[in-house]
């Protein structure tokens, strides 16, 4: 499952999301080159579910974070919906969605300071940063 909204300012992807079962390969794994898929392979455990994120905060990287079933699952249910619940999926940096205006933007555009403190392009402010982000 995948959810990749666009950023209203400029229809880029804002952040992107996908949660695979254990085993499943990630979208798109036809065009990986080599080197990426040896990573993939060689790091992962296929028996376990894993989200693979990349945001405005940054990324779970290339293999993506290992999650229990019930987070995967939580996640799943929570994106097949028309109206996504961005802030029940816990992605520290919200998928760009500013709260105030209600829309996501990608991450350049927002404008995010070295402490990982963002502005939207309306000018609301955010932290997008896991690292600076209270849990």
């Amino acid at each position: 499952m995948r959810f990749e909204p666009d950023c209203d300012r400029c229809g880029k992807p804002a952040a992107f999301l996908e949660v695979l079962s254990p085993a499943e390969l990630p979208h798109n794994w036809e065009s990986w080159d080599e080197e990426s898929r040896q990573v993939l392979v060689e790091h992962r455990d296929a028996s376990r579910w894993y989200k693979r994120y990349e945001g405005p905060g940054g990324s779970s990287g290339l293999v993506g974070e290992a999650v229990s079933p019930e987070v995967a699952k939580r996640m799943i249910t929570n994106m097949a919906g028309a109206n996504v619940d961005v802030a029940a999926l816990g992605l520290r940096d919200n998928a760009g969605r500013c709260n105030d205006c209600g829309v996501h933007y990608c991450g350049k555009c927002w404008k995010t300071s070295s402490t990982g403190f963002g502005e939207c392009p309306e000018g609301h402010g955010a932290s997008l940063d896991p690292h600076w982000s209270p849990e």
